[in-house]
């Protein structure tokens, strides 16, 4: 039995890398127009798992079966050569479907796009018909890498993806762009050119998991991220903006019927509310907002500036508001009516988005402690009618009528806040092992090192949480069955400032043979991390 197995076990390791060995070595490599006139030529030939590098050109190219540009339908590598490798949507007087196409079209898993410009079709008065949706067009494509692309001139989304895991979008310019674009609409006689302003809008994702938004730039006065059924999603460190205030534009990012999203490091501004002739209610002006059927949105170190609304959550009055929102270490600065709203609105009847007075309340809360709300007083509370001399979630009046910052509504746990902006890190000094000039570390110690976190005139070291630093992967040490930190308070460079001295694990360190620095990390009580760093020198074993 045993010899059996292992005779098996070898002979499927075997033909497992003979598969790999052959996949690898008939990958190819296809050129664009150096060995195939057309983009799409190219697609065709190509085996999956291919690359094509396509050169610097404008492609205009039109599978009108598909209604797209290019159609992508196995597993490829498609690689372009920056913003003038250029894929362009045609414009035709014979082709309907024109009015509707995209630029690309994927059916298929495993396809990566990247270093190319997607410009959208420009209707003349020869070629009418001429107006892209979607710049990339996703149904059922896994393991989907759209990254380092420009985008402009479509009518939609950059990006449209259902029904698919494992997106990554990285790295892209969703820019608004003019032309003079023809228009004739039915029954108007003459036509005429008009100046019309598109694209910028981001990704739109539908009924995605493990999807991944992460460093782009989005310029919209629609939405400019948009989530639907979506799970287990990062929105991480984009710029999302509306050209100018003076306008109305919808939301920054929108998350709608969506579970366990993570929105963190972004920057979200200039959303305003305003009449629409498409919305009854009008659009909401909102940095990011949030819609029944939500549970488990994080919400973390963003800058949500001047919005009409910083984060709107919102239900009708018959469904059941999102829960477990959690909403820490966000900037919320100049956000006109609100810094955080959290209503339910009507079902019926004329109402606008920002008729806050016909709103009721939610039935869930959202925590959103530990967030600065453009001044050290904290937000201003509308229904407050107390003071909160000291921050006391726990206390019944923990109202605070004369907060100075962004306003919040009922339902909004606010308190404690940060009395100052929110920064990422903050850089301080350490000094490891206060008072000797050598560092000396020897990693077979089971004692503990010295490290002394100093305090300066623009930071008080007193004020860091000793349950989070770390040095070098490293805890600090608890005294016995006290749980309590191995830590003092005292001035260790004589400049009369406290400093926190706090003593670390040294089995624990986690750092590389041959390292000459080691990293302190942790965070204050109010919740702002911190970074040090220091030389060190390793010594070997006695």
């Amino acid at each position: 039995m045993r010899k059996d197995f292992i005779k098996t076990f070898f002979v499927g390791i075997s033909v497992v890398l003979f598969l790999i060995f052959v996949a690898t070595a008939t990958a190819a490599v296809l050129h664009v127009p150096g060995e195939y006139a057309t983009i799409q030529d190219a697609i065709n030939v190509a085996s999956v798992g291919d690359t094509i590098i396509v050169a610097v050109g404008t492609y205009t190219e039109w599978q009108s079966s598909d209604s797209a540009s290019l159609v992508i339908n196995k597993s490829l590598y498609l690689q372009g050569s920056g913003d003038d490798c250029i894929i362009q949507g045609p414009a035709s007087a014979n082709v309907s479907s024109m009015s509707y196409g995209d630029l690309v079209k994927v059916s298929a898993a495993g396809v990566e796009i990247t270093g190319f410009k997607f410009s959208g079709a420009t209707a003349t008065e020869t070629e009418q018909r001429g107006a892209t949706m979607f710049a990339i067009k996703a149904n059922t494509a896994d393991n989907l890498y759209v990254h380092n692309n420009t985008f402009t001139f479509y009518s939609q989304n950059s990006l449209q993806v259902q029904n698919s895991i494992d997106v990554l979008f990285e790295n892209n310019r969703c820019l608004r762009e003019t032309r003079s674009v023809w228009y004739k609409p039915p029954g108007v006689e003459p036509g005429s050119y008009r100046d019309i302003t598109r694209g910028g809008a981001g990704p739109s994702l539908w009924h995605c998991n493990e999807a991944e938004v992460k460093e782009n730039s989005v310029t919209t006065r629609g939405v400019g991220i948009f989530l639907y059924g979506c799970s287990d999603t990062l929105l991480e460190g984009n710029q999302v903006s509306a050209p100018e205030k003076v306008s109305p534009s919808d939301e920054g990012i929108h998350i709608q019927s969506s579970s366990n999203i993570t929105v963190r490091g972004n920057t979200v501004s200039n959303f305003t509310h305003g009449d629409s002739p498409y919305y009854n209610q009008g659009i909401k002006g909102a940095g990011i907002w949030i819609s029944s059927g939500c549970d488990t949105i994080t919400i973390e170190k963003n800058g949500l500036i001047d919005n009409s609304v910083g984060i709107y959550a919102s239900a009708r009055e018959d469904l059941s508001s999102p829960t477990n929102i959690e909403v820490h270490q966000n900037n919320l600065t100049g956000n006109a009516h609100y810094g955080v709203l959290n209503i339910k609105y009507p079902l019926a009847g004329s109402w606008k988005h920002w008729d806050y007075h016909l709103f009721s309340s939610a039935d869930s809360t959202i925590n959103a402690e530990l967030n600065y709300w453009d001044h050290q007083s904290g937000p201003t509370d509308l229904i407050g009618t107390y003071e909160v001399p000291i921050c006391n979630p726990d206390s019944a009046n923990d109202l605070n009528s004369d907060g100075e910052g962004d306003k919040v509504s009922e339902n909004v746990d606010y308190c404690p806040w940060l009395d100052s902006p929110y920064s990422p890190v903050i850089s301080v000094a350490i000094d490891i092992k206060p008072g000797s000039d050598q560092n000396t570390i020897n990693l077979s110690s089971a004692g503990v090192i010295s490290v002394a976190i100093l305090s300066s005139d623009t930071f008080d070291a007193t004020t860091v949480d000793p349950g989070t630093v770390t040095l070098a992967g490293a805890v600090v040490k608890m005294a016995g069955k006290s749980e309590k930190y191995l830590s003092q308070e005292r001035d260790v460079n004589g400049d009369g400032l406290l400093d926190l001295v706090c003593q670390v694990l040294t089995a624990a360190f986690k750092i590389e043979p041959g390292a000459s620095t080691a990293v302190l990390e942790a965070e204050t009580f109010g919740g702002q991390s911190i970074r040090g760093e220091d030389f060190i020198r390793i010594v070997p074993n006695n």
